[in-house]
């Protein structure tokens, strides 16, 4: 009996523990440090096994969307994230990890993202590409943002941007009309990077952590 309450334990945390997901191009040690600053429980994987049984994933991503799908696909890291959200699974993209929720990009037309939001990634319109630094982010009221005002400030590091077909999904756009933020029921995915955007990104990545 006691051996059955320990199992069923073990399985309790691994279930509420956070997943980063590692496919071996991202900077995961960044968004590491943060859960750990938090006192989160996580886990760092790329493992498709351990990712499909997760109920909350963090997938931060720097890189080509292109060599991403590839990684992906190779990996079957891709049809893991879907599985696990058919049974309402959480899911936050950073970054890349947001460009690669949606169908397409230009940076590599022949790959095919996960297709989870309607949509393309295209090459940003700005005097200055790669935006690098901090950007101005009118916030929509959202469980995500809780805590947060209306317009924040957050760090950026791209040069594609997402073109969502459905403008309902946006819960997050600069001055300069970049989108910073989607959702669609528990999918959620920021362009700017939470975990080098002082303490109001670490919020956040907080509110997340607590969503249940």
């Amino acid at each position: 009996m006691m051996k059955g309450r320990k199992e069923f334990q073990a399985l309790k945390e691994c279930c509420e523990m956070i997943t980063v997901i590692d496919i071996g191009i991202s900077n995961v040690r960044s968004v590491a440090n943060a859960l750990e600053f938090l006192e989160l429980s996580f886990r760092i994987s790329s493992d498709p096994k351990e990712v499909e049984k997760s109920n909350k994933m963090i997938f931060p991503g720097v890189g080509n969307y292109g060599v991403a799908v590839k990684k992906m696909e190779e990996t079957g890291i891709d049809e893991a994230i879907k599985n696990a959200l058919k049974k309402n699974s959480y899911f936050l993209g950073i970054c890349l990890g947001m460009q690669l929720l949606f169908e397409e990009s230009k940076e590599a037309e022949e790959a095919k993202g996960l297709g989870l939001f309607k949509g393309r990634v295209e090459k940003l319109k700005l005097k200055r590409v790669p935006n690098i630094g901090w950007n101005e982010v009118n916030l929509e009221k959202n469980e995500l943002f809780k805590g947060l005002d209306e317009k924040e400030m957050f760090y950026f590091a791209h040069s594609y941007a997402c073109v969502p077909m459905k403008k309902e999904i946006v819960i997050g756009k600069t001055e300069n009309g970049i989108v910073g933020a989607v959702q669609k029921n528990n999918v959620f995915g920021v362009q700017f990077h939470p975990e080098k955007s002082s303490e109001k990104g670490l919020k956040i990545l907080k509110n997340y952590g607590e969503l249940k």
